[in-house]
């Protein structure tokens, strides 16, 4: 955005709200970045989750136990199941962690030029305004998309710890076969 797009027509002595829009727009922006950095923390939470649902994965039974005398399937299923929803729940939290656009800003070296220097301050607060206006609407794509990814990895997360749960119960039911012995 350039001088030449401010609205200027109008006459001087008109009242204006042109520092509480600047003001206002200041504060959605923070918003905006405050609900950008607790997405990111809830996702940094689910990554410690998954973290926890693999490592517990390694301990769970698989066709080792026998059901009514023939290996439980199910219980393998269920234990591939929590690796694979894990790992995708996973997968979508390092694509909503992963950096993105941050939002047009004016850089004040832009404010040093003399169009601007020499302008009117309420032209200025505009332009300052006006383009922070299209940066809140980027970080708000960026927040959704964030918000996207985790909403669908919590519910990863979510089925994966449902498939540990019935593999545990699967495998209370079952007994475990020996592992055959090996000779040196």
């Amino acid at each position: 955005m350039n001088y030449s797009e401010l609205n200027t027509d109008q006459q001087s002595n008109d009242p204006r709200n042109y520092k509480l829009a600047w003001d206002y727009t200041q504060s959605v922006m923070k918003l905006v970045n405050e609900s950008i950095n607790i997405l990111n923390t809830k996702l940094n939470t689910l990554l410690g989750f998954n973290g926890i649902l693999l490592r517990f994965a390694l301990d769970l039974k698989g066709k080792d136990i026998m059901l009514s005398g023939s290996p439980c399937y199910s219980c393998l299923i269920f234990k591939i199941g929590v690796c694979i929803f894990s790992v995708a729940s996973v997968l979508l939290i390092a694509w909503g962690l992963k950096t993105g656009k941050s939002g047009m800003t004016v850089h004040p070296r832009e404010l040093l030029q003399h169009q601007w220097y020499y302008c009117d301050e309420e032209d200025t607060y505009l332009h300052l305004t006006k383009t922070l206006r299209d940066g809140i609407e980027d970080l708000r794509q960026y927040r959704d998309t964030k918000a996207k990814a985790f909403d669908t990895a919590l519910t990863l997360l979510i089925i994966s710890a449902m498939c540990l749960s019935i593999n545990i119960v699967l495998a209370s039911f079952g007994s475990v076969v020996p592992a055959p012995k090996l000779m040196c």
